[in-house]
């Protein structure tokens, strides 16, 4: 990071310097770390299972890559934007790109 522009934005130098942001990291994001992590976990899921699809018997080919990135994209929109836009295909498609 530019240290001018730290100064510039923050008006100080001293704020670079202190330790507090990442105690208020420590201390909030850690609440709330829990609650992310289960929404995290069941949008994955459902991502999984609709793009993958369950079906044992009848395999299809597909892009993996491009198949990652939705179900990436969709497990992240999870955790910024929240339900139920993080559920709406032409959102997650304009998210991954």
């Amino acid at each position: 990071m530019d240290m001018d522009s730290f100064d510039w934005i923050t008006g100080d130098r001293k704020y670079f310097l202190d330790s507090w942001q990442g105690l208020v990291l420590k201390r909030d994001l850690n609440n709330v770390l829990e609650n992310m992590m289960v929404a995290l976990n069941e949008e994955l899921q459902l991502s999984l299972k609709t793009r993958f699809g369950t079906n044992t018997t009848h395999w299809e080919e597909m892009d993996i890559y491009e198949t990652m990135e939705m179900v990436t994209a969709q497990g992240a929109s999870r955790i910024t934007v929240g339900l139920p836009l993080c559920k709406l295909t032409h959102f997650v498609i304009c998210r991954s790109r």
